[in-house]
């Protein structure tokens, strides 16, 4: 069965020693919306300064793709490979070895406040509200991360209050997951 994620992942770092390409994370600003990222995008296909050759190798023949359990996955995997992806409620930065999620919270929240709870791989962040509390992220982590090495903590980035998670991931599971929690049908 298929599933569907609506979020944006970014590139932030590639090898490109001839300059052949530019890095996608160069023609979008983060506070872009879906909608105006689609709008340049297929502005940019139909004027040709964008080319659709995602799935297609340097030499113009297709990709070949490899199913996630695949091993011949590890061969292909560049492991200093640092990807970051954004969801309506959090963004992420990802390695093979750990995974940082940031959510936005209130300002004035107090770490009293926050409920986290990371059980194998279920994971539930969730703020206090009054009596009850307002799930910010809750699901299965697309992987495994190792237990009891979660940790958090309630900053200031860019004049906002953000709860900020690092979870290190535990193999088999130690690859990008390239989204933070599995997708449900």
């Amino acid at each position: 069965s298929n599933a569907t994620l609506d979020c944006e992942i970014r590139l932030l770092a590639v090898s490109d020693p001839a300059g052949e390409r530019t890095a996608l994370a160069d023609q979008y600003k983060g506070t872009d919306s879906e909608e105006e990222v689609l709008t340049k995008y297929k502005a940019d296909l139909e004027s040709g300064e964008t080319v659709n050759d995602f799935n297609l190798t340097r030499d113009g023949k297709p990709r070949e793709v490899f199913e996630k359990d695949d091993p011949r996955m590890r061969a292909v995997t560049n492991r200093n490979q640092v990807v970051s992806g954004k969801a309506p409620t959090y963004w992420w930065t990802e390695t093979e070895r750990g995974i940082d999620v940031t959510i936005p919270v209130p300002l004035g929240t107090s770490a009293r406040e926050i409920a986290f709870e990371c059980r194998g791989q279920n994971l539930k962040v969730a703020l206090a509200d009054g009596e009850t509390f307002k799930e910010l992220l809750v699901g299965r982590l697309h992987g495994a991360v190792q237990a009891g090495q979660e940790c958090w903590v309630l900053t200031e980035e860019g004049g906002q209050r953000v709860f900020h998670l690092t979870l290190r991931k535990q193999a088999p599971d130690d690859r990008i997951w390239a989204t933070v929690l599995e997708m449900s049908d």
